[in-house]
């Protein structure tokens, strides 16, 4: 069984999860969460993103499922090794000096390239009939530049540093 899911519903449904681990264990089913969508690890971009999430939920969320790891260790995956690819937008419009300190910080701290970040990150999609493209649009306008367009979407991140971690 493969699991996507938000970070603060993991949360929710905590004693429930180590509920269907126990089960699992009995009748040797594998629970792979496959996809959590943590997106960012600074409270600026996740309030962007409108993700309803903080970075503390965040980290709490990978502080139970590390804790469960180790009771269910045949049972429960959530490893990128073991097939996981948790969301992790980068690079966004919204980073920065700061935002790129605050996310490193969390990073090395909570050891997140061990288990938790994919290998290569995601940059936003902003297609080009929403808000977003609407504010990039200007930004081109305003600084004169015009960012590639890939289908419906605007490239805007070809012409960013991507490197994070």
């Amino acid at each position: 069984m493969t699991l996507p899911l938000r970070a603060d519903y993991l949360l929710k449904g905590l004693s429930a999860l180590e509920e269907v681990l126990a089960t699992a264990q009995k009748k040797e089913v594998r629970i792979l969460l496959s996809s959590i969508g943590f997106e960012s690890f600074d409270d600026t971009i996740l309030k962007n993103l409108n993700k309803g999430v903080t970075r503390q939920v965040n980290l709490t969320t990978i502080q139970a499922i590390r804790e469960l790891k180790p009771k269910y260790p045949a049972h429960l995956g959530y490893f990128k090794e073991e097939g996981a690819n948790h969301g992790f937008i980068h690079p966004t419009p919204w980073d920065n000096e700061n935002t790129a300190y605050e996310t490193h910080k969390m990073v090395s701290m909570y050891k997140l390239s061990l288990d938790i970040l994919p290998n290569h990150s995601t940059p936003l999609i902003i297609h080009h009939a929403s808000g977003l493209a609407d504010w990039i649009r200007q930004i081109e306008l305003k600084e004169n530049v015009e960012f590639d367009r890939v289908g419906t979407t605007i490239g805007w991140w070809q012409t960013r540093d991507q490197s994070l971690l």
